[in-house]
């Protein structure tokens, strides 16, 4: 997903446009009932860790395949890059 965030997605300013950019992208497989961020530097870039989970297993397991989407213990797991005018929170 690393990939189709950074062909299909301009790096956003908050996590709400964040969203609903990921949203859009999910759309085809199923609805996003989970979304966590957690914006993160490496070093001079800003980038941030997304967590979702969508409405059935079957759909992030399509996801996961169509998109190269990490799997983890707690969901799907990608980066995105993000604006440096980032206005949501930063750790």
């Amino acid at each position: 997903m690393d990939n189709a965030l950074k062909n299909s997605v301009q790096p956003r300013l908050n996590p709400k446009d964040l969203r609903a950019a990921i949203e859009s992208i999910c759309e085809p497989f199923g609805k996003v009932t989970y979304f966590a961020t957690m914006p993160v530097r490496e070093g001079p870039k800003l980038r941030t860790a997304c967590l979702i989970h969508l409405d059935s297993s079957a759909a992030e397991d399509a996801l996961q395949r169509t998109l190269q989407v990490n799997r983890t213990d707690g969901g799907l797991l990608f980066f995105t890059d993000q604006n440096e005018q980032w206005n949501g929170p930063l750790t």
